[in-house]
């Protein structure tokens, strides 16, 4: 079984780069995982699902619950939990290493100026492992 984690992918406006002729790309950073799927129990996949919800949005866990327990009951029917055993992992990252430094600086302030939760993820990213702003 093959898997694909992306870290950020968004969309690279030609208009960003100093240097022209230019086109539209996507700058990413991904993840190939390669692996054996084991289905999980019903009790696991509850456990994870509940611990999920209290990394993302504990408020629903608060009080009489966000979800009815007979819906929350409808809908574990249909949610099949597997973890996967990895065996090899490849990753790449596209984040436009390749581009002069004045390409780079105008693809992060494009990036800055975007309302796009995806673009505002990869820019975070970038700036994070300091890659592909220009700076160097």
């Amino acid at each position: 079984m093959k898997g694909h984690i992306i870290v950020g992918i968004g969309i690279i406006s030609p208009t960003w780069y100093d240097s022209h002729p230019a086109v539209p790309t996507w700058n990413y950073s991904v993840v190939h995982a390669k692996g054996i799927i084991e289905l999980i129990d019903d009790a696991t996949t509850a456990r994870v699902l509940e611990s999920t919800i209290q990394q993302y949005e504990p408020s629903l866990l608060e009080g009489d619950g966000f979800i009815a327990d007979d819906y929350q009951q409808k809908l574990a029917k249909g949610i099949v939990g597997f973890k996967i055993v990895i065996d090899e992992l490849q990753g790449k990252q596209k984040l436009g290493q390749h581009r002069n430094q004045s390409d780079q600086q105008g693809v992060a302030q494009g990036l800055s100026l975007s309302n796009r939760a995806d673009e505002k993820q990869l820019l975070a990213y970038m700036m994070k492992n300091n890659i592909g702003l220009g700076n160097k």
